[in-house]
C-alpha cells in the first residue's frame, strides 16, 4: 500500500522592538480585548500544565544540545500542534505522543480541554500586550481527514481547514500568507512548492507575541560595549537601567525576571556566571524541577542590568529532535493515523522557524508550526543590596504566562552579529 505522508512545522518569531513607529510593535493603544480574562486551572490542568512544562523544556534542551549557534524556539506552539495530531493516531504512534508530550497519565479529553482553555484565555489576559494564537489545517483536493478529527479540531483548537492543490505554486503562497498574517509579518516563506508538491495534508500553528516592558530602558542609556561571544568579543549596543526587578542565584548562574506591562507576562533571562559556559549549565536549568526551583526563588532587588540589542534568525528541521525524544513512528511506514484518515499517512518533516528582536521598550514573539502530509504576582520586600546582571556574555531565556508559569518561547543567545 502506498503510505500518503504530511508535513508538519513551527513557526517562530520573538521581536523585541523598541520603536513605537514600527508596525510590529502596535501595543500602544492597547490590543482590543474589552475584559481580560483569567487564565483559571484545575489542579488537575495545573498537573498538565507541569508534564507540559517538562517537555518544553527537554524540547528546547535537545534543539541546543549539539549546537552552538543561536536558538529560538516555542515549545508550546510545538507542544500544540503535535497535541493536535495526536487526535489522529492511535496504537504506538498515539503512545509515543502522548508519552514525549508528557500526557500518559491523561485522556485525550483531558488534554484537548487544556489546549482549549489556554487558547481561549492566553489571548484575552490584559487590555496592553497582543498575543495570538492560531491553527490551521490544509487538505489536498481528494485527501478525506475523519469527521471527528474535525470536529476536535474546530471546537479544542479553533482550527481553519481549507483544501489546496499542493501541485500548484497558489498552495505555498497561501500557507506562508497565512504564516505572515500571524506572526506581525514576521515569517513570511516557511513552505515552498517543492517542499509541500507531494504533500497531503499541512498542519499549522502559530504564536505570536508582542509586548511592552513594565520598566522600560532608556535609548539615551544604550552604548556600545563588548560582548564575549563564543566567536569572540563583539562590539554591541547595551542597553542598562537600574530598577526593582525579581532575581536569584546560584553559585553558577543568575536569573532575572523582567515583566511585562500589566504582569500578566515576563521574561526570565538566565545568566552564566563568569566561570561558566551555557552549554554547562543548560542541562541543570531545563530540568524541570531545577526549572520550578529557580522560579519559585525569585526575590525582589534593586538590580543593575546591562542587556544587548539583538536580532537572530533561526530555521531547523525537527524530525530528529523529536526522534530523540521518544516520537519515532510518526515518520515511518510504521505510523498509525487510522483517527485522522482512512487512506496510510506519515509525517515527512517537522519544521520550526523563528526570528528575534530585542529592543529597549518591548518585546515581539512570534511561532507558527506546521505539519505536512504526502503520500507514502507580587514578590517579597525589596532586599537593600544591589544586585549586577551583566548579560555581555552568552545566556538563555524564556517567555512565560506569570500566574500559572506556561512556557512561550525559549532562546539560547551565543553570539551577536
Amino acid at each position: 500500500m502506498k503510505v500518503k505522508c504530511f508535513f508538519l512545522c513551527f513557526i517562530s518569531v520573538f521581536l523585541f522592538s523598541c520603536k513605537q513607529s514600527e508596525p510590529s510593535l502596535d501595543v500602544e493603544n492597547g490590543n482590543g480585548v474589552k475584559q481580560p480574562k483569567q487564565l483559571q486551572l484545575t489542579e488537575q490542568d495545573r498537573q498538565v500544565l507541569n508534564h507540559s512544562n517538562d517537555f518544553s523544556l527537554r524540547f528546547f534542551s535537545e534543539i541546543c544540545a549539539d549546537t552552538d549557534d543561536n536558538v529560538v524556539c516555542s515549545p508550546l506552539s510545538a507542544s500544540a500542534s503535535l497535541g493536535l495530531l495526536m487526535n489522529g493516531a492511535a496504537g504506538e504512534t498515539y503512545t509515543q505522543l502522548q508519552n514525549t508530550l508528557g500526557f500518559a497519565d491523561f485522556s485525550q479529553q483531558q488534554i484537548n480541554e487544556y489546549y482549549a482553555k489556554l487558547f481561549e484565555a492566553l489571548p484575552a489576559l490584559d487590555k496592553t500586550n497582543i498575543l495570538r494564537i492560531a491553527n490551521s489545517v490544509w487538505v489536498a483536493d481528494g485527501f478525506k481527514l475523519k469527521s471527528e478529527f474535525v470536529s476536535t479540531g474546530k471546537d479544542y483548537f479553533d482550527t481553519e481547514i481549507a483544501n489546496v492543490d499542493f501541485t500548484k505554486s497558489k498552495a505555498a503562497d497561501l500557507i506562508n500568507k497565512w504564516a505572515s498574517d500571524n506572526t506581525g509579518g514576521h515569517i513570511s516563506n516557511i513552505v515552498d512548492k517543492e517542499m509541500i508538491r507531494e504533500a497531503v495534508m499541512v498542519l499549522a500553528n502559530a504564536l505570536y507575541f508582542s509586548g511592552k516592558w513594565e520598566s522600560p530602558f532608556d535609548e539615551d542609556y544604550t552604548f556600545e560595549e563588548t560582548f564575549h561571544s563564543i566567536k569572540g568579543e563583539q562590539r554591541v549596543d547595551m542597553m542598562r537601567k537600574t530598577d526593582y526587578f525579581l532575581f536569584t542565584e546560584t553559585d553558577e548562574i543568575k536569573v532575572l525576571e523582567m515583566p511585562y506591562k500589566e504582569g500578566k507576562f515576563c521574561m526570565d533571562i538566565i545568566l552564566p556566571k563568569s566561570e561558566a559556559e551555557l552549554k554547562q549549565i543548560t542541562p541543570f536549568v531545563c530540568n524541570n524541577d531545577n526549572w520550578n526551583k529557580l522560579i519559585g526563588g525569585l526575590s525582589t532587588y534593586k538590580v543593575h542590568i546591562k542587556m544587548p540589542k539583538y536580532e537572530i534568525h533561526f530555521s531547523k528541521d525537527l524530525n530528529e529532535i523529536l526522534q530523540e525524544l521518544g516520537i519515532k513512528n510518526i515518520f515511518t511506514s510504521l505510523a498509525d493515523f487510522s483517527k485522522l484518515s482512512p487512506m496510510q499517512v506519515l509525517v515527512s518533516l517537522i519544521k520550526q522557524d523563528a526570528y528575534l528582536k530585542v529592543y529597549e521598550t518591548g518585546t515581539e514573539a512570534a511561532a507558527v508550526t506546521i505539519a505536512i502530509g504526502e503520500v507514502t504576582s507580587a514578590g517579597p520586600e525589596p532586599m537593600e543590596e544591589i544586585k549586577e546582571f551583566i548579560a555581555n556574555r552568552p545566556f538563555m531565556l524564556a517567555i512565560r504566562e506569570k500566574q500559572n508559569g506556561v512556557i512561550l518561547f525559549m532562546a539560547q543567545i551565543n553570539t551577536l552579529e
